[in-house]
């Protein structure tokens, strides 16, 4: 929590996520709070109506998962289509997409969101955990409802035009990136995703990558420069990354590779995390050292 207005014993701003305001809720349960009040400016409504449906449920049902909620919310506002939106199994971890993006805001940094204009693997349904058959999705639209809107498609950015370039996990970065999530340590990465990196490393660019990502990184720069990098303790995977010409390095969960030398930072993610806060505060850290290496 925030304490955000004149008296912060007694007023506070939830962070704007359902597994994050069900565990105030229950906090404050516990410490005996009557009510609570939240605090959204009208224009950032659209963004802000889930969690406001998350904190009203929850306030009556403590006990209810979020994740129920978010389902039943978007259900109600969507229709069949609710599920469409990008998710670990075929896109960006949101989470870690989530905890990228405000470490950077807090950090005063200005996001440049770029990705491929192309075809997803595959479209999985979240509640089944199964492919949708004959669903498809284009990666540019899914990733742009991470950063509402605020997007470009990946070759329209200039790599040396920005300070640095961060890859967030999810399936997304290992079955439309790249085809690492079948393909293993004979995986392909996307030419135009390849080439940007490429670009970006001759520019002195530094390049962070969570969770899966890291092997985006082994593949593209494995054989020429065997940079040091983290998925956590995952054997098959640090395997797959010495197997492509990286040197694999053990991590906690909330802290951070750098390789200085190439100027690359990884962190484990949901690699290894076992819950969103985990995650964030893996996120803080990693984002403080990819942005050491711009100065």
């Amino acid at each position: 929590v925030d304490g955000g207005y004149s008296d912060p014993r007694r007023s506070y701003r939830l962070h704007p996520l359902g597994g994050m305001i069900a565990e105030e809720v229950r906090h404050f349960h516990k410490l005996g709070v009557a009510g609570m009040s939240v605090y959204a400016d009208p224009v950032g409504y659209d963004a802000a109506a889930l969690n406001h449906v998350v904190l009203s449920r929850l306030l009556w049902r403590r006990r209810e998962p979020p994740e129920r909620v978010r389902r039943d919310f978007l259900q109600s506002l969507y229709g069949p289509q609710w599920e469409e939106a990008a998710g670990v199994y075929d896109g960006s971890e949101i989470h870690e997409t989530c905890a990228a993006l405000l470490a950077l805001h807090r950090a005063g940094a200005a996001v440049v969101a770029c990705a491929p204009e192309i075809p997803q693997m595959h479209v999985i349904d979240h509640v089944a955990g199964e492919p949708t058959a004959g669903a498809e999705r284009d990666v540019l639209r899914e990733a742009a409802r991470l950063v509402r809107g605020e997007i470009q498609e990946l070759g329209e950015v200039d790599p040396a035009a920005v300070d640095a370039v961060l890859l967030p996990g999810g399936f997304g970065a290992a079955k439309n990136l790249c085809d690492f999530a079948v393909a293993g340590d004979g995986c392909t990465v996307h030419e135009g995703v390849a080439d940007f990196l490429r670009r970006a490393h001759a520019a002195g660019k530094p390049i962070g990558a969570m969770c899966i990502a890291p092997v985006i990184l082994a593949r593209v720069f494995g054989p020429d420069l065997s940079p040091r990098l983290t998925v956590g303790n995952d054997a098959d995977t640090a395997a797959a990354i010495e197997a492509m010409g990286g040197r694999h390095m053990a991590c906690a969960v909330t802290d951070t590779v750098v390789d200085e030398a190439n100027r690359m930072v990884t962190t484990p993610a949901y690699m290894l995390a076992g819950d969103i806060g985990e995650v964030f505060d893996g996120a803080e850290g990693f984002v403080a050292r990819l942005l050491e290496l711009c100065g």
